[in-house]
């Protein structure tokens, strides 16, 4: 592996954590409310997973690279919803338990409305934009 290569990994890591990012507090703000003045009404959240796998096509720009980049996205942000609803009982505010499940609960059903509205957009972006 080149040196180039290495930063250009190192760069769509960075940019695949930044739109994770995006799509966590998408949902974060529709599922629990109060996280955001904006009101996130359910399809405003489900046109952000597409735009963001949109977006993760049009940088990479690759399309096998563009789908799995997409689920490692999906994956970060089902990753990052988990540890802020486990934050609470890691300060010591809530049980363990009950905040676990209630973070796997909110995690399970990202996961299934994410994932594909993610590789969605990132293979529509792919059909109105080809390699």
């Amino acid at each position: 592996m080149k040196t180039g290569n290495a930063l250009t990994y190192i760069w769509e890591g960075c940019y695949l954590f930044l739109v994770a990012v995006i799509v966590a507090y998408s949902w974060l703000g529709y599922r629990l409310d109060a996280l955001t003045p904006l009101p996130m009404a359910l399809p405003v959240t489900i046109v952000v997973a597409p735009l963001c796998g949109a977006l993760v096509y049009l940088f990479i720009k690759s399309m096998r690279r563009a789908f799995y980049a997409c689920i490692v996205m999906c994956c970060m942000a089902c990753l990052i919803t988990m540890v802020f609803m486990l934050r609470p009982s890691f300060l010591g505010i809530g049980s363990f338990r009950f905040d676990f499940w209630v973070a796997l609960q909110f995690t399970v059903l990202m996961a299934l409305y994410i994932f594909p509205f993610g590789v969605g957009g990132c293979l529509s972006m792919n059909y109105l934009l080809p390699e």
